[in-house]
C-alpha cells in the first residue's frame, strides 16, 4: 500500500509541475521591400526563324553577306531583292525593378558605299527595327507596338514608352528591310544598289521616370 502511494504521489507531483509551466509569447516584425526600378538590362539574341533558333549574341549584330532573291508573285517578271539569311536580331530591355523604361532609338551612319554616311541611301533606309511587348508565356505572346527603318528611329523618340505596355517587358528587333513589313513596306537592298560593306550604330537609352 506505502509503494502505491507513493508511485500515486510522483505522478501528482510530476502533472502539478506540467500545469504551473509559464506561456511565453514573442512578436516578430516582418517586413521586404520590393524595389523600383532604376537601371535596365540589354539581353541579345540573334534568331534564326527556320527552327525558331534563339542564340545569346554580343553587341555586333552583323548580318555578314546576305543573299540575292526572287521575291515575285507567281507569274509575275522577277524582283530581286538581297535579304538577310533568315535572321534577326532580338534585344529584350528587362529592369532592376518594377517598371518598365521609357526607350528611345537612334542610329549614325558609319559607311555607305551608294555614297556618303548620312545621306540616306546606306542602313538608314535598307535597315529593319521594330518594337514590341513580350508576355511570357507558353509560347510567349508578342505584339508590336511599331517599327521604321534605321533612319526615322529619332523620329519616333518618345513614342516608346512604360505607359506602352501594362504587363511584360519591351523587345526591339533589328534586321535587314524585305519589303513587307507588318508596320509598313520598308526598301530592302537591290542589284541596284553598290557592292560593299554597309554599317552604322544603333543605340538604345532607356530612361526611367
Amino acid at each position: 500500500m506505502l509503494k502505491k502511494l507513493l508511485v500515486l504521489t510522483v505522478i501528482v507531483s510530476a502533472a502539478l509541475m506540467l500545469s504551473i509551466q509559464a506561456a511565453h509569447a514573442q512578436t516578430f516584425t516582418v517586413a521586404a521591400e520590393v524595389p523600383v526600378a532604376t537601371s535596365a538590362t540589354f539581353s541579345v539574341s540573334r534568331v534564326t526563324n527556320a527552327g525558331n533558333t534563339w542564340t545569346a549574341h554580343g553587341t555586333n549584330l552583323d548580318f555578314g553577306a546576305l543573299v540575292l532573291v526572287d521575291v515575285a508573285a507567281a507569274g509575275d517578271p522577277p524582283q530581286y531583292v538581297f535579304l538577310a539569311d533568315d535572321v534577326f536580331y532580338a534585344i529584350d530591355i528587362g529592369s532592376n525593378g518594377v517598371g518598365n523604361p521609357d526607350i528611345d532609338i537612334s542610329y549614325l551612319d558609319t559607311a555607305n558605299p551608294n555614297g556618303t554616311p548620312g545621306d540616306n541611301t546606306g542602313l538608314e533606309v535598307h535597315g529593319s527595327v521594330s518594337w514590341a511587348q513580350v508576355i511570357q508565356g507558353t509560347p510567349d505572346t508578342v505584339n508590336v507596338l511599331g517599327g521604321s527603318n534605321y533612319g526615322t528611329t529619332n523620329s519616333v523618340s518618345g513614342e516608346i514608352t512604360d505607359e506602352s505596355i501594362a504587363t511584360g517587358f519591351f523587345r526591339v528587333m533589328v534586321g535587314m528591310a524585305t519589303g513587307d513589313e507588318i508596320y509598313g513596306p520598308l526598301a530592302p537592298f537591290s542589284p541596284a544598289d553598290a557592292a560593299g560593306i554597309y554599317s552604322g550604330t544603333l543605340t538604345l537609352t532607356a530612361t526611367f521616370d
